[in-house]
């Protein structure tokens, strides 16, 4: 354990990871990130059957020269769920990874490494990609949230506070910057290679938001509106805003 009284910049807890860490495998967290009970056994899971980078919150460049600005990419893992292992660009909020992979972050990176507060993550993808190691999100399903990586009530709330680095303005134009740095220097989105796959999340991420949404609606109009059944053959009984009325049954509804 390091207790810091300074900012050291978001690489250097991965350089510690790298210069402590005895296990075989490592997992490094945001200071914003509260993962399940069970985030460490599905990232475990999956990394034996496909060996790779597993993160929390992945990373689906569209437009990859207007990253991080709305609309150039979207988001797999706790706010983008998918029941399957998704292959993205790059993951924030937690990484977990073999141990040894961690020195790849800092072979002739230093460049990368002089932006200090950004381009760690899409970095480590990066340097792993040119090993043939892929970046993956694991499984995060909608109704198992001991799976997920991140709390979504409490991402809501620590990533927005105002000390986040994605609160900044300036940051995310060093974020941009650091975008255009990689790009140039090769670095090839997924997007590019696979379109088909790509699409394919994006469209699944879709279906689920909307059922997502439908099960929302129907559940606050069961709480404004309501019909039930009465023993009175002569009434029924219908609930709006919690306020009881008898409707007189007609005929053809007794």
């Amino acid at each position: 354990m390091q207790i810091c009284d300074k900012n050291y910049g978001v690489w250097e807890r991965f350089n510690f990871a790298r210069k402590n860490a005895k296990s075989k495998y490592v997992c490094i967290f945001d200071d914003d990130a509260i993962p399940g009970p069970r985030w460490l056994e599905n990232c475990l899971t999956q990394m034996h059957k496909e060996e790779g980078l597993y993160g929390t919150a992945g990373i689906v460049l569209t437009e990859p020269k207007g990253y991080p600005y709305g609309g150039e990419f979207f988001r797999v893992g706790w706010d983008g769920n998918l029941d399957y292992t998704a292959r993205v660009d790059f993951v924030g909020h937690s990484w977990f990874l073999k141990k040894d992979w961690i020195d790849d972050l800092f072979l002739n990176t230093e460049k990368y490494q002089a932006f200090k507060i950004v381009g760690e993550d899409i970095t480590l993808s990066y340097k792993l990609k040119q090993k043939g190691i892929n970046t993956f999100v694991p499984p995060h399903p909608k109704n198992d949230h001991q799976l997920w990586g991140s709390s979504r009530q409490y991402a809501m709330e620590f990533g927005t506070d105002s000390n986040g680095i994605s609160m900044n303005p300036k940051n995310l134009e060093k974020m941009n910057s650091f975008m255009q740095e990689i790009l140039k220097d090769g670095f090839v989105p997924i997007k590019q290679e696979d379109p088909k796959a790509c699409a394919k999340m994006l469209r699944d991420i879709r279906k689920g938001q909307k059922l997502q949404l439908r099960l929302l609606l129907r559940f606050l109009l069961q709480g404004i509106f309501s019909i039930k059944n009465s023993n009175d053959k002569k009434c029924k009984i219908i609930r709006i805003f919690g306020i009881r009325f008898k409707i007189k049954r007609t005929k053809q509804s007794r």
